[in-house]
């Protein structure tokens, strides 16, 4: 939803149909600005939700990997080769998992 304050103070929500959202640019364009006083602080104000709002089980195996990783490896440096190639591999799996669920920006 879009809302602005117009010069006399008051709040008004503008109709879906004065402005476009890109949800894959992620950007809104208003079609036609209202007037609002210069002087106003933020006068126009974007709410918007985003996310899930069920979380899809590869991204829950995805933070479950990670943190069952982090947990057994609390140090920042690991020396060893066993615990390197666990790490890799660790990471390689993650990377799997989410990449379906990855925007790409061009």
């Amino acid at each position: 939803a879009i809302t602005y304050t117009d010069e006399s103070g008051v709040t008004t929500t503008m109709a879906s149909s004065n402005y476009i959202i890109d949800t894959v640019g992620g950007t809104v364009a208003i079609k036609e600005l209202p007037t609002f006083s210069p002087r106003l602080v933020n006068p126009i104000e974007i709410t918007y939700s985003a996310g899930y709002t069920l979380l899809p089980k590869a991204i829950r195996q995805a933070m479950l990997l990670l943190i069952g990783h982090w947990y057994e490896n609390r140090e920042a440096v690991v020396v060893g080769a066993y615990t390197l190639f666990a790490s890799v591999e660790v990471s390689m799996a993650v990377n799997t998992l989410l990449r379906q669920y990855k925007a790409r920006w061009f």
